[in-house]
């Protein structure tokens, strides 16, 4: 009787290690961006990765791969290179939807590269999560410089047309015969650097530079007229002294915008 026992113990033992090990697969998560949709999930919930179909792993390793090559092909430019508005609203989407799924994704490709299991294309899965995760740290500096230069020059561009309407309203030829009127004023700048120069009605200028004071400096001569009386340059910098400092147009400073919360779900 007990040989039996034994015999039969034996054989549910025996047929036990036979049948493979019931893995739950964690809950798939997604992310959006640019259009595509790609799943992740937190494998590091699974103790061997051997023990679950092998296509999910690969499957939620590669539709990342894609979104992520399509994030950085359309943010892959530096400081001084070409950002539409597009690419830059890109940025910084991905600064709120991608650091939860870039972090388990690295887990996860740990997990499968020291697994006793092989998966495929961990190279380029290792590869695309590190370029994503330096260039998320990259964004906040990153986006400070482009969004400067944008809005630097759009203010260069509106610069003409703000200054020759203001000419227009501002400056008035004296009737014939009358002594011109005191210099006008018709329009003030600062660059990005702190320069100021104030622009009067006669073609001449007073400018300022950070640390030095302003400066007069007389309308180009016009070689086709005869030389007129040299300018005081005191009435210049009287007038420029009454500029309201307040209609003085300044260069745009942006400052450093902080990465908004990410927003891509936890898996369970």
């Amino acid at each position: 009787m007990r040989l039996w026992i034994t015999v039969v113990s034996s054989l549910l033992i025996a047929n036990a290690a036979c049948v493979k090990l019931v893995v739950k697969t964690p809950t798939e998560a997604y992310v959006s961006l640019a259009g595509q949709r790609a799943t992740y999930r937190d494998w590091s919930r699974v103790a061997d990765l051997c023990t679950v179909d092998k296509k999910i792993v690969e499957g939620d390793f590669e539709s990342m791969n894609a979104l992520l090559a399509n994030f950085l092909g359309q943010t892959s430019a530096g400081a001084d290179g070409a950002w539409a508005d597009e690419h830059v609203a890109l940025l910084e989407e991905g600064q709120r939807v991608l650091p939860v799924a870039l972090d388990l994704q690295a887990r996860g490709v740990k997990l499968a590269s020291t697994a006793g299991c092989r998966f495929d294309g961990l190279t380029r899965t290792q590869e695309l999560t590190d370029l994503a995760k330096k260039r998320l740290a990259e964004a906040p500096a990153l986006l400070e410089t482009v969004k400067a230069k944008k809005a630097l020059a759009a203010w260069r561009d509106a610069l003409p047309a703000s200054h020759q309407s203001a000419k227009e309203k501002s400056c008035v030829a004296p009737a014939k015969g009358k002594a011109p009127a005191a210099p006008v004023v018709f329009a003030a700048f600062e660059d990005e650097k702190g320069r100021t120069e104030w622009l009067f009605c006669d073609g001449a200028k007073v400018a300022a530079s950070p640390g030095s004071p302003p400066a007069f400096e007389a309308a180009p001569a016009d070689p086709t007229k005869k030389p007129k009386k040299a300018p005081d340059p005191k009435a210049y910098l009287e007038a420029q002294t009454k500029y309201p400092a307040a209609e003085v147009s300044r260069a745009p400073r942006l400052s450093v915008k902080k990465p908004a919360k990410d927003d891509a779900p936890e898996p369970d």
